[in-house]
């Protein structure tokens, strides 16, 4: 399935360009993109320049051992047309020296850089870009302009390995609130199937009248953490097509439960749905029966906060026969502001629940959560840091709030600095973020909006420190809360070492705007 801007000229060179040859025993590698919802959006396009591979798990861009594929042309994908099973090709046949891989990153275009031949064709403004349901542009800002993906990928000189990248629009394109506007940036962070043992599940649902719309359809399985099984985790999710039909694919062969949820409806679950080995080539798909009708729901609003600001809630909502809880609802916290973009809606209905009966009709009964009626749990987790503890949401909860704690080995640490105005951007700016980012992810802002006037000093807490892995990025932005689009400011990306705890006279100049900036990476 080739989208728009992925000419028959560019393939060929993509073709050639991944066959090159290596010196010595080699494998060959497919790669392939897929993708997931995107309920809020038409369209999330990004533009791919190549392709890398690595041995170490740990290596960034820039360091050496990296096999680069740079592509001829670059290629220009919409990822939310790569839903419901649908497969965009990256590369075929790439010759790799035989051996175990750890690392995969795809390198993108400049946000707002030279617009591609392949962007241009598509008709974007952006090389990476979304489109709202409102047919609204925005660019869309990519974190150090890759996509990584970490695992175990082995290549052998008998049988390709074959590979499905996932990204999950829904999760991965983060909203937030800048200058008094909305942005959105591409989380870096990728997951991936082998094609080679992959199968999946087809089925479909009927909406009639009011009974719902903005569908996901979740596989989930239960996670083992230190032994124990606590909480369900999504492997694959996806949107219902026009006809009400839906694949799940790719998934690892084994036993899932579907979840499927939407706005004003309520949410149905299906247990035990068995997913067959199947080839890259002849995939093995399980049937779950004729079309499941939707029920409507009514629903209530939830905000919440929380630090550090690149956090995620998740609402979980468990059945009293099953202790493990099923992931019903996901929403990332606005890391400029520290709470939801906007509020989310959560169902106030029952759990119809019914197990899967081999491809015949399956028979749903109606549940409370063992929460209670219309009730969840909220869970908020973030990079480098614990999972919180539980919290109770119902229909009289207006916010939730959540504080979390540094991940070990490493241990709570700070930054202390100054922010330096220029005498000349004395008393212009009354609005200012200080942004903690760690590869390519913002990690945590805090307020420093009492110095954007003349400059003074900052404290930044809790950030992970005392490991080899340590090192930050901060990265000040300010501007005049009464013309936020036509004023600001901003420091230079700045490397913060906190491998030996914390770090104090980190001073930051501030600079006058001069062209709009990529400030997660620090490009102009």
């Amino acid at each position: 399935m080739f989208q728009s801007g992925f000419t028959v000229f560019s393939f060929l060179f993509l073709f050639v360009l991944c066959s090159a040859g290596w010196a010595g025993v080699t494998g060959k590698a497919n790669v392939s993109l897929t993708g997931s919802p995107a309920t809020e959006f038409s369209h999330v396009w990004i533009t791919v320049t190549g392709i890398g591979f690595h041995t170490s798990n740990a290596e960034g861009v820039g360091t050496a051992g990296w096999l680069k594929y740079p592509l001829a042309i670059p290629v220009t994908v919409d990822l939310a047309e790569l839903n419901n099973g649908a497969m965009q090709t990256l590369c075929q046949n790439i010759s790799l020296p035989v051996g175990n891989y750890q690392q995969i990153r795809i390198l993108l275009a400049p946000t707002e850089g030279t617009l591609t031949t392949s962007a241009s064709t598509a008709g974007l403004q952006n090389n990476n870009q979304v489109v709202t349901n409102a047919n609204v542009v925005f660019p869309l800002q990519a974190p150090s302009g890759v996509l990584q993906l970490v695992g175990k990928f082995q290549i052998t000189e008998d049988d390709p390995l074959n590979l499905a990248i996932v990204t999950d629009t829904d999760r991965d394109v983060i909203q937030a609130m800048v200058k008094g506007q909305a942005e959105y940036f591409l989380r870096p962070i990728l997951t991936y199937f082998d094609l080679n043992t992959a199968g999946g599940i087809k089925g479909s649902i009927t909406v009639t009248g009011t009974s719902g719309y903005n569908f996901v359809i979740k596989a989930e399985q239960p996670k083992a953490t230190d032994g124990s099984t606590t909480w369900r985790v999504v492997k694959r999710c996806t949107t219902v097509k026009n006809d009400g039909s839906f694949t799940l694919y790719p998934l690892a062969p084994g036993s899932y439960d579907i979840l499927i949820r939407g706005r004003n409806a309520e949410t149905f679950i299906i247990t035990g749905v068995q997913v067959g080995q199947g080839t890259a080539s002849l995939p093995s798909y399980t049937d779950l029966g004729p079309a499941i009708p939707m029920v409507t729901g009514l629903e209530y609003l939830v905000n919440a906060t929380a630090r550090p600001t690149g956090a995620y809630v998740n609402f979980y909502q468990t059945l009293p026969t099953d202790s493990t809880p099923y992931e019903v609802r996901f929403r990332q916290i606005d890391p400029f502001t520290g709470s939801f973009f906007d509020p989310i809606a959560l169902s106030t209905g029952p759990l119809n629940v019914g197990a899967f009966n081999n491809g015949t009709a399956i028979s749903f009964s109606p549940v409370d959560p063992a929460e209670g009626h219309g009730n969840f749990n909220a869970v908020a987790d973030a990079y480098l840091y614990d999972r919180s503890a539980y919290v109770p949401v119902n229909s009289t909860t207006s916010t939730i709030n959540f504080a979390l704690h540094v991940s070990a080995p490493s241990v709570p640490a700070q930054v202390t600095g100054n922010i330096v105005i220029p005498p000349k951007m004395d008393n212009k700016h009354d609005t200012g973020s200080l942004l903690a980012i760690r590869d390519g992810l913002i990690i945590d802002r805090i307020d420093i909006s009492s110095d954007m006037a003349t400059g003074g000093s900052f404290t930044f807490d809790n950030l992970p420190g005392g490991t080899s892995t340590d090192i930050f990025k901060l990265y000040a932005i300010g501007w005049n809360s009464a013309a936020p689009l036509r004023t600001g400011m901003n420091s230079i990306l700045t490397t913060v070492d906190l491998r030996t705890g914390s770090a104090s006279g980190v001073d930051l100049t501030m600079f006058p705007y001069r062209v709009k900036m990529n400030f997660v990476d620090g490009q102009n």
